[in-house]
């Protein structure tokens, strides 16, 4: 695939993904049976957020990971393939949440698909990969919420970048547009359009070490030689490793391992009898050429 560059505004889908109120599930079937039938009866509606818009909105199961929502005004400011958070609030002040996107968009209704940022294929490295991760401080997860921060992510999987960016791209880079194939985020400041410094901030503190157990398009899992901090849970991390590409043709010249440097939320700890495994659901999810060079075992 070419060589590309994307920004990744997350004020508004933070808020709900760190509330620790919320439980994320990947499907109807996760939600409690009783919240679960008034949801489908329509006695209880569920609330779309749609960037700052929140939608009290009835859901019917359409099967398969899907659900139909009517709502004339979800239509109307509704792109295919964008993002919609559902939120199923229950009485106790739990909220059950589930990551959607627009898979149809008709006059008066939209059918969504429920996302398992886990769910695809995960791969093996076939050696031993070191994994580094950062956890965010909070100075920098509330100006990501307040809109001040943003993510700029640079893909790089197969055609050179161009020498000079389209018109429509932010302008300043900073994500190793000089480097090698890979896919790198960096924190990115909107008002400046430009690289925060913050992330050369950042990257100075103290990681924890790890090894890559899997990866999959939507995160992925390290092992720590220690027993998890338990305050990790829920928490904003930035993940660096890098790891070897698939073989190519026989004969033809090595190519150049592949950087990976992505945002994630910490969404399980789980100790093992000797280390701990960390599971990372990324921010936005890696493009399909990505895992498709990737080498070890699926």
């Amino acid at each position: 695939m070419p060589a590309m560059r994307l920004t990744i505004e997350l004020a508004h889908y933070l808020k709900e993904l760190l509330d620790r109120r919320n439980i994320q599930v990947s499907s109807l079937e996760g939600i409690e049976a009783p919240l679960r039938e008034e949801l489908l009866s329509g006695r209880r509606k569920a609330r779309l957020l749609l960037r700052s818009h929140l939608l009290p909105v009835p859901v019917q199961d359409l099967g398969d990971r899907r659900l139909l929502v009517e709502s004339d005004t979800l239509a109307a400011s509704i792109k295919p393939g964008e993002r919609v958070i559902v939120v199923v609030p229950a009485d106790d002040g739990r909220r059950f949440v589930l990551q959607t996107s627009a898979e149809k968009v008709f006059v008066d209704r939209v059918q969504l698909h429920v996302e398992d940022p886990r769910c695809q294929r995960r791969y093996r490295p076939a050696g031993e990969v070191a994994v580094k991760a950062w956890r965010l401080p909070d100075v920098l997860v509330a100006k990501m919420e307040a809109g001040e921060l943003e993510i700029l992510r640079d893909i790089r999987l197969g055609e050179a970048a161009p020498a000079e960016a389209d018109p429509g791209e932010p302008e300043g880079g900073g994500a190793a547009g000089d480097a090698g194939p890979g896919v790198v985020d960096v924190l990115y400041d909107p008002a400046k359009r430009a690289a925060s410094p913050l992330q050369d901030d950042l990257a100075q503190t103290t990681p924890i070490p790890g090894r890559l157990v899997d990866v999959s398009t939507g995160g992925l899992c390290l092992a720590a030689p220690s027993a998890p901090d338990m305050n990790l849970f829920n928490r904003l991390v930035m993940v660096h490793f890098h790891l070897a590409p698939s073989a190519g043709e026989e004969g033809g010249a090595p190519s150049p391992p592949l950087e990976f440097q992505i945002f994630g939320v910490v969404r399980a700890l789980r100790g093992q009898e000797d280390d701990a495994r960390i599971h990372v659901m990324f921010l936005k999810a890696l493009p399909e050429e990505a895992v498709s060079w990737l080498g070890g075992d699926g």
